[in-house]
């Protein structure tokens, strides 16, 4: 009776850890995924997000909308396992094909170590923008010297900056996979107020205005620029302002 009972326990503790592996599968390591992590974009229609890596077994727990980004941290069959914003903060959940979302030429990285990040590659010419905690998800979008360009969850959604190198581990994929960046592509005259972005969306948030100068052209994308300006203080910022907004002039 003792042998069967511990066979029975046995046989519990390897079902906990098959039930574990299973509920959360970026343990399990790299060879069991595509190479399809990094930055996506829901389109059309609002994407749901469920709780389950198995669709049918699941319940659909929040929706991502449409144009509102998120990370992909891993794929399973037909089911990626994402981060994505809400207001209590990053949270996980599952996405599947079928459902429409753009994903990107981007890559995963888990952040190693308590960072502040900031609105460029320097920590003394660019003002500090915030931070990103050890264990916390980014999606990789360029590099820069030693620097990579993330964009990240928050409570007050989707944000970008530039976060130290050593700062962040690459998941599934290879450091010169991912884009360089920084590249000065023009000049703008900015005379009016225009409001700057977290991204290139209205659905990154608001977080200033720039006026009555000129700024660098260092991106275009969808119908933003990404310009770097100064500030009061000497330091420099980066962010998206929309182009209809520059043109309106």
């Amino acid at each position: 009776m003792k042998k069967n009972h511990a066979k029975f326990r046995y046989f519990k503790v390897v079902l906990a850890l098959l039930l574990l592996l299973s509920t959360f599968p970026f343990l399990i390591g790299n060879a069991a995924y595509n190479n399809c992590c990094g930055l996506a974009k829901a389109v059309f229609d609002n994407l749901p997000v469920y709780d389950s890596s198995i669709q049918s077994e699941g319940n659909i727990k929040d929706y991502i909308f449409p144009n509102e980004t998120f990370t992909i941290l891993c794929k399973d069959g037909n089911s990626y396992f994402i981060s994505y914003s809400t207001a209590n903060g990053p949270t996980l959940g599952y996405v599947f094909t079928g459902f429409m979302f753009d994903t990107y030429s981007t890559c995963m990285g888990i952040v190693t170590s308590y960072s502040s990040v900031y609105y460029g590659p320097d920590t003394t010419t660019y003002e500090r923008s915030g931070s990103v905690n050890s264990g916390e998800y980014v999606a990789i979008l360029a590099s820069e010297s030693n620097w990579y360009f993330i964009e990240y969850d928050t409570s007050n959604g989707r944000k970008r900056a530039y976060v130290p190198a050593q700062n962040v581990s690459i998941q599934y994929a290879e450091d010169s996979n991912i884009p360089l960046f920084g590249n000065v592509c023009g000049e703008l005259t900015i005379s009016s107020k225009i409001n700057v972005r977290q991204g290139p969306s209205t659905l990154y948030s608001v977080y200033g205005s720039v006026s009555n100068q000129k700024a660098d052209l260092l991106k275009v994308e969808d119908d933003f620029y990404y310009i770097r300006y100064s500030l009061n203080s000497g330091k420099l910022k980066t962010g998206y302002i929309a182009i209809s907004d520059y043109n309106a002039q």
